[in-house]
């Protein structure tokens, strides 16, 4: 019976440490996205500021003053990035205020390399918090039980702050209806930096209160922040109330998980997203979404128009050069041949990702952040057939099975995603496909003995006829322009027609008869399938399959070649995949801070485009 009281009362202490070190980041990203409506990728980097400033302080202060020094230095930073960096992004489209901060993630990372190094760094026990009591015939940290009482205390004064103070009162007026408040007379530009400023500070004490427990490292970063969207949006977006209970939930059930089934405690988080999404698509507090209507002028597409003379002369000129590429590589200096077919090979099927978000955000307007769930279903779907299908027929058809499960499980996987989010839509969607994401992710890791966990799963490289590089790249050239051309005449057909009008005006789509149910799903599957093929010939030019194919930075990476190509441009796709993979190889050889440089290229991106978009709506043309 103690034994059972024991193991209920830890499981309890533990739900509420973890539920609440996760309300004290995400009560700063939900006061954020309330009276902004930007999805901060980068309140994870501010949190791993704070837990690194705070180790740097203790050095010369006392705990308190040292966390109380480190907590308005990063409030300081939010102010100053809201000011400069996120204040243009406001009117921008969703998609691009994701990537700009997300860009900010890798500026950031790279600077506290530079800064602080590449090693974990815990932090020393604060002196009087850094014994043990004794509950139930066990011990157990006192500093875990100061981290219950210093989440219950802000949460106690967020309330306060809320409901008493004039701030708190601008803060809901702002969350429910910010040009109304403008109207009046309040200094919008004011109100953002200040709640920015607040949010950048509890990001900042969480990190800064996580250090004795947990070392500051450099991948702490989006460990945080993927938690504290996993809680935003459970709870609700712009709720705090929401994001309380969300919080506790979480903690709660990832506590019980330890010790019921641990294999289970990175992927119940996103199930619990995914599963209040489709339930309640406004969070446990959050209220019902406006109908949607027309996009602002600043995300509408231009009008589609078939390709001139001149372009089919230049698409034409393209693909006989890559189909030529095994003849004209072999004759470079240096014998190139081999490394030249692999860089096209991996191109190409970076372009077909990309192609599959072309087709979901660009033609439909769904903005996703978890489209490698797709790329990481197709890869293990063919990692998995491909070495038992070898054993009992020809290569060719081995390999030609592994495919079409790979397009068949992407395309499910899809259909499953278009389901969970038949009523979502801009930053919800995006949050639903990124929890689907990092479930499949966080169970390619805990499977290990059917994914190899991050052993991954090797010797996957064709073989047989296709074991020559070239007779492989000729084989991924002719699929990926296949694809390329069913995408484009799709478009054009009566398919792509509808999914536009889902884009443009949703309201007035419907109004006029069309199944949104059935043209969601039918984008969602045709995008998943794509993507699983891309993954599966992925996996055959790697040769291998690990759970980073279906990590966020492979969802990131497509966005990144998306924009960089122009999201209306199906060959837009496969030249930001080009310019992405050739910067991306060319800096990891080059410098230790390539993060840095990547981000701050996709931010001149970004405003470049901003600043450019109406004279040119894509990089690489139409």
């Amino acid at each position: 019976m103690i034994d059972t009281l024991q193991t209920l009362l830890f499981v309890l202490l533990n739900g509420f440490v973890s539920g609440g070190v996760l309300f004290l980041i995400a009560s700063g990203l939900t006061l954020i996205f309330g009276v902004s409506r930007v999805v901060n990728f980068a309140h994870g980097s501010l949190a791993m500021v704070g837990a690194f400033l705070t180790y740097t302080l203790l050095a010369y202060l006392p705990y308190p003053l040292a966390i109380l020094a480190a907590v308005l230095s990063v409030a300081l930073l939010g102010a100053g990035i809201e000011r400069s960096l996120i204040r243009p992004l406001y009117r921008a489209p969703e998609l691009l205020q994701l990537l700009a901060t997300f860009a900010l993630v890798l500026i950031i990372q790279d600077a506290a390399l530079a800064i602080w190094g590449p090693e974990d760094l815990l932090g020393p026990r604060w002196p009087s918090l850094s014994g043990s009591v004794t509950l139930l015939e066990r011990r157990y940290p006192v500093y875990n039980l100061f981290l219950i009482v210093a989440a219950a205390g802000v949460a106690i004064g967020l309330h306060w702050l809320m409901g008493r103070t004039r701030f708190g009162i601008l803060i809901r007026a702002a969350t429910l209806d910010a040009p109304m408040l403008a109207a009046l007379g309040v200094r919008e530009d004011r109100l953002r930096t200040a709640v920015f400023a607040l949010g950048a500070g509890l990001a900042g004490l969480g990190g800064a209160l996580l250090l004795p427990r947990d070392a500051a490292h450099l991948g702490l970063d989006l460990t945080l922040v993927v938690d504290a969207f996993v809680v935003v949006v459970v709870g609700g977006l712009g709720s705090v109330g929401g994001a309380f209970r969300a919080a506790l939930l979480i903690g709660l059930v990832q506590s019980a998980a330890l010790v019921i089934w641990p294999k289970s405690s990175l992927v119940l988080p996103f199930l619990i997203m995914a599963l209040t999404l489709w339930l309640r698509p406004q969070g446990l507090g959050g209220k019902p979404p406006p109908p949607p209507g027309p996009p602002p002028l600043a995300e509408r597409a231009p009008p589609l128009r078939p390709w001139s003379v001149r372009q089919k002369q230049a698409l034409a000129l393209a693909g006989i050069a890559l189909a030529t590429a095994p003849l004209w590589l072999s004759l470079l200096p240096g014998s190139p041949r081999a490394y030249g077919l692999l860089l096209l090979t991996e191109f190409l099927c970076l372009g077909l990702f990309a192609v599959s978000l072309h087709w979901l955000i660009g033609v439909g307007g769904l903005v996703t952040f978890g489209q490698a769930a797709f790329f990481g279903l197709g890869a293990y779907a063919l990692a998995l057939v491909v070495p038992s299908a070898r054993a009992g027929m020809p290569e060719e058809m081995a390999l030609a099975l592994g495919l079409l499960n790979a397009v068949l499980i992407g395309g499910l996987g899809g259909l499953g995603v278009g389901a969970l989010s038949l009523r979502l839509s801009g930053v919800s969607l995006a949050m639903v496909s990124l929890a689907v994401a990092q479930g499949l992710w966080s169970l390619a890791i805990q499977a290990k003995g059917l994914t190899g966990g991050d052993d991954g799963l090797l010797g996957l490289s064709p073989k047989g006829f296709f074991a020559d590089r070239a007779a492989f790249f000729l084989l991924v050239l002719v699929l990926s322009v296949s694809i390329a051309v069913f995408v484009r005449r799709l478009s054009f057909a009566p398919t792509g027609a509808f999914l536009r009008a889902l884009r443009d005006h949703p309201g007035r789509a419907a109004a006029s008869g069309l199944s949104l149910t059935g043209i969601k799903l039918r984008a969602f599957a045709l995008s998943g399938a794509i993507a699983g093929l891309a993954g599966g010939l992925t996996v055959l030019t790697r040769g291998s399959a690990f759970p980073q194919l279906a990590s966020l930075g492979q969802s990131v990476d497509g966005l990144v070649m998306l924009v960089l190509g122009g999201q209306f441009s199906v060959i837009g796709a496969f030249g930001g995949a080009a310019l992405f993979h050739a910067l991306h190889s060319e800096l990891i050889r080059s410098t230790p801070y390539w993060r840095a440089i990547l981000g701050l290229a996709l931010l001149a991106l970004i405003f470049a485009r901003l600043g450019f978009r109406a004279r040119r709506p894509a990089w690489f043309g139409r």
